[in-house]
């Protein structure tokens, strides 16, 4: 359906610009996208910057428009805009008047900087910072709020976008958003369900568009530790994909001190992150779902401000919260100070002897050091023979200073066989090959063979140090590299992810990606992939990982049992504790005698009888205990 067949509906996009060539309709409309007072605006260091918090626009801007709560007529404004791993900087002339409208990117006078500097969109477009040329701090005083509008291009049937937060203490809440040029009304409908298919309530009510809805409470049942809201919008000429927000509790724990350098549960925490209160707490909460390793990347710029002069206090710091919460480390170095020339032979000099200061420094401590993150990409601008030099260089300078540190190389982005088999083809030394194997749909077999292929190749240990599932919104025009899932489906993902990497066999440390959302954006994928929100709060997956970690910490998998088709039993042992999914459809499984307890994967509990019949929902993991 593509919304043209309602009454009235072609009249109003004609009305709003559209051009009807089939399969091509697109609708170009003017909309006020954010409005962001002082609470919200932040002043770099210099004070001639405005940092305007991460939001996505909706469509494709082709103008965007610029209001300031007063006029800064003296300085030229610099925009930064910016897409997925790029940025796009523009002059955009001065505030003579409160607003100034320009053309959106990519295009004439726009600059293209950051990682992957093509010129092209990779996704949603965000306004980032506003940059008074030869500002004082004292300038932008008096600039109370900033108002963001554009006009935009989009699918005349994708006009209207409905997300939903994370629930707080159960309170549910839509917030819809819209480009049509009126408002107008809808029907929304939900249903409250557990994690276990129970429905609670349904309730459709009649909604304003554009409006912020708070839903009716879910029923209270002490006995639950989730409850998914699936909300569905029926608006005339329009396709508004559905959104599940969950409320989960995980399982209580406590923070474990002990360092457990055989654990298989990794996750990346990024500590370098966070600072004050939160790195605190990221630090209690990472160890109070079970988390024993984590990828911390050392900054090298701050590590070592000039040629030779070291401040190690920063990383200092994120070493003592991971000591302190029994996380070990893997610490990761990639990205050259502002003082190298990158890619020459002097920068891999530069780099070596800063490997080798800071394996000194923390040799006690730390005893994995990867080196460079995914080099097969855009993350790695020179010849890509230069990374084996870079790692086979960084090797023997790590084994000089301490001749136990294991190497991890390689980081690929995906699995890539040929940047791979290159590097084994030159010798190139290394102690565990590093992969990031992302993908859209989890297929065990698939993952477990690929795995099984990768280590044949190498023919040693394969870390993921990189794996995980955003939980998004779709945009309404632009594509991202990232499918949406539901915050269930991210849990589910996250679960037979570890349980498949497991039984591989070929991977024996697994790091999600990663613990905390790096923003707040319903729609920008980067913003989702975390187990916990940006302010905090635990999602399902958080509960999914602690449950795991809870029953399956210091255990190695025994055995695959004999199943139904499509069914994955995994024995584990010494607990004998068993796990069970279906990836591909509802199935009723046999328990298996001895077992008393089946565990679901947000912690709630229920009794079992050897012998009895069980229903496994699709991808969703149980596990089945002896006690």
């Amino acid at each position: 359906m593509n919304g043209l067949s309602h009454p009235g509906i072609l009249p109003l996009l004609l009305a709003l610009g559209a051009t009807l060539v089939p399969g091509q309709t697109r609708v170009t409309s003017h909309y006020t996208a954010w409005r962001f007072d002082a609470r919200d605006l932040r002043q770099n260091a210099n004070g001639d910057t405005l940092e305007l918090p991460d939001r996505v626009l909706l469509g494709q801007p082709r103008k965007i428009s610029i209001r300031l709560s007063k006029a800064v007529p003296a300085h030229p404004a610099v925009v930064l805009v910016r897409t997925h791993f790029t940025n796009f900087e523009k002059n955009i002339g001065t505030f003579e008047k409160p607003e100034l409208t320009f053309d959106a990117p990519p295009g004439d006078g726009w600059k293209c900087l950051g990682d992957q500097i093509d010129g092209k969109l990779h996704g949603p477009l965000r306004v980032g910072s506003i940059r008074f040329e030869g500002a004082q701090a004292s300038d932008l005083a008096g600039i109370e709020s900033v108002e963001i509008s554009a006009d935009v291009e989009s699918a005349p049937e994708r006009m209207v976008v409905m997300t939903a937060p994370l629930p707080r203490d159960r309170r549910f809440i839509v917030d819809i958003r819209s480009l049509l040029p009126q408002n107008t009304s809808g029907t929304l409908s939900y249903t409250y369900r557990t994690w276990d298919g129970e429905t609670l309530a349904r309730q459709d009510m009649l909604v304003t568009i554009p409006s912020r809805v708070t839903l009716a409470d879910p029923p209270a049942r002490s006995d639950l530790r989730f409850i998914e809201a699936e909300i569905r919008l029926r608006v005339a000429g329009q396709e508004i994909p559905e959104v599940r927000p969950c409320w989960s509790e995980p399982p209580a724990r406590i923070i474990d001190p002990r360092l457990r350098p055989d654990s298989l549960f990794g996750m990346g925490i990024y500590l370098t992150r966070h600072t004050g209160d939160d790195l605190r707490r990221v630090g209690e909460m990472a160890s109070e779902a079970g988390v024993k390793w984590s990828r911390e990347g050392i900054p090298w710029q701050r590590s070592e401000p000039s040629p030779g002069r070291f401040d190690w206090s920063f990383f200092d710091e994120r070493v003592d919260v991971a000591r302190r919460n029994g996380i070990s480390i893997y610490a990761l170095i990639s990205g050259w100070p502002r003082w190298v020339q990158p890619y020459t032979p002097e920068a891999i000099d530069a780099y070596c002897r800063f490997v080798q200061a800071a394996v000194s420094r923390y040799k006690g401590f730390i005893h994995h050091w990867e080196i460079w993150n995914e080099p097969n990409i855009f993350f790695w601008q020179g010849p890509k023979s230069m990374y084996n030099t870079l790692l086979e260089r960084s090797y023997k300078a790590i084994k000089e200073v301490d001749p136990k540190a294991q190497v991890l190389g390689m980081s690929t982005s995906g699995i890539d066989y040929n940047f791979i088999a290159r590097s084994m083809a030159r010798g190139t030394p290394f102690d565990a090959l590093t992969i990031h194997p992302y993908r859209k749909v989890l297929e065990e077999q698939v993952l477990m063979e690929e795995l099984r292929l990768t280590q044949q190749l190498v023919k040693r240990p394969i870390w993921i140090t990189e794996f995980g599932w955003a939980v998004h919104t779709p945009h309404n025009t632009l594509e991202q590299d990232f499918a949406p899932n539901s915050l269930r489906t991210q849990a589910e993902f996250l679960a037979r992810a570890y349980l498949s990497s497991f039984a591989s066999g070929a991977a024996p440390n697994t790091s999600w990606y990663d613990f905390r959302d790096d923003g707040d954006d319903p729609i920008y994928f980067e913003h989702n992939l975390g187990v916990l929100t940006r302010d905090l709060h635990p999602k399902p997956a958080y509960a999914a990982f602690s449950t795991m970690t809870r029953l399956l910490e210091g255990e190695r998998m025994k055995e695959r049992l004999p199943a139904p088709d499509g069914v994955w039993m995994l024995r584990f042992e010494p607990s004998g504790t068993l796990v069970a999914w279906s990836p591909e459809a509802d199935i009723e499984i046999t328990v298996p005698p001895g077992y008393r307890k089946r565990i679901n994967l947000v912690g709630e509990e229920s009794p079992v009888t050897g012998g009895s019949t069980l229903k496994l929902w699709q991808s969703a993991p149980i596990y089945l205990t002896v006690k």
